[in-house]
């Protein structure tokens, strides 16, 4: 699953890292652990693997399409999976200056986990948010050089359930 997960969604972080000058993998850590490894039903419906919730600002990105979920809030719904990356480069960059200059995983998921793009009134968790970004930032690294099987992804799946299903704001 992680594997597949990389082969598929990497060239949307790389394009998207490229053009809002962040680094590939921390974006692809966040569309991991925001998505369940792109197997959340938000990321399989809406194109949105990073729960990025529906506003009234349109951009080049997100024209305005959205999907409730069961918790009641609304999320955008992309045309595609390469929109769904660069809108997010594209909210790091202009918004969270603090991430944006991140130049360590760990520097990046502790300034991911304390920003207002962590919402704690929907259920998140600062902890958990930053050690899953960590966690998934080292998965992918190992699975991109093929140091490691898709059987790692097993090691992750106490802290998706955990951090993920258990009080993420995309379950739909």
């Amino acid at each position: 699953m992680v594997t597949k997960f990389v082969n598929n969604a990497l060239p949307f972080a790389r394009v998207a890292g490229a053009k809002y000058g962040l680094n590939p993998l921390y974006i692809l850590a966040v569309a991991a652990f925001e998505s369940g490894w792109g197997q959340s039903k938000l990321a399989k419906t809406a194109n949105n693997y990073f729960g990025i919730i529906a506003t009234k600002n349109t951009n080049n990105y997100w024209f305005g399409a959205s999907q409730k979920a069961s918790t009641g809030l609304t999320f955008r719904k992309y045309t595609n999976a390469q929109n769904s990356f660069l809108d997010f480069a594209r909210l790091i960059r202009n918004n969270y200056q603090g991430v944006a200059a991140a130049s360590t995983i760990q520097d990046f998921a502790l300034q991911m986990s304390e920003s207002r793009y962590i919402s704690t009134a929907n259920g998140d968790n600062r902890l958990n948010y930053r050690k899953g970004l960590v966690k998934c930032y080292g998965l992918i690294t190992n699975t991109s050089t093929g140091l490691v099987s898709d059987d790692t992804y097993f090691t992750l799946l106490p802290l998706i359930f955990l951090g993920f299903y258990a009080y993420r704001r995309q379950i739909v």
